[in-house]
């Protein structure tokens, strides 16, 4: 299986698809995280890039899977839906399957309820998920999205 890990950081999740013998390609802005990434996962190739620029050094390189962990609160909701369609109709196979771990709330309501019960906590320059209005967003943009809470701010969106 190919694998795109999108926002790879130091690699953590990139090694847990090459333990089962995936070939991985991870991709993250900071020179660092990608040195660290390549000295825990030898055998995956990273790629320095910006997620909201075109990544010219991918080509047309398709995965039979793209991930993300903790990355995408970082961009505000049509900044995020750009980034998904683009990855989707330019890196996917045909079975086009996307999976985003990140910090996510089911519905807006319960996100600004959270924003309040962790106001000294909460990261006001993060843009933490609601799923109803990224589905929906996404659903606008073509894309069809699932969503499951796996815990008190934490979720899974799949396509």
């Amino acid at each position: 299986m190919r694998v795109l890990d999108l926002g790879t950081g130091t690699g953590n999740l990139a090694a847990r698809f090459a333990a089962f013998a995936c070939t991985v390609i991870g991709v993250d802005f900071s020179s660092e995280m990608l040195a660290a990434a390549r000295r825990k996962v030898p055998d995956a190739r990273f790629v320095r890039g910006d997620l909201t620029g075109g990544l010219d050094l991918l080509g047309d390189e398709r995965f039979d899977l793209i991930v993300s962990a903790y990355v995408f609160h970082e961009f505000d909701l049509s900044t995020k839906v750009s980034i998904l369609k683009r990855f989707v109709r330019d890196h996917l196979t045909e079975r086009k399957r996307m999976i985003i771990g990140d910090i996510a709330f089911p519905t807006v309501k319960e996100r600004e309820e959270a924003h309040r019960r962790w106001a000294a906590q909460w990261d006001e320059e993060e843009h933490y998920w609601a799923a109803d209005e990224a589905i929906a967003a996404c659903e606008k943009a073509g894309l069809q999205a699932r969503y499951v809470q796996v815990s008190c701010c934490g979720g899974v969106f799949s396509t």
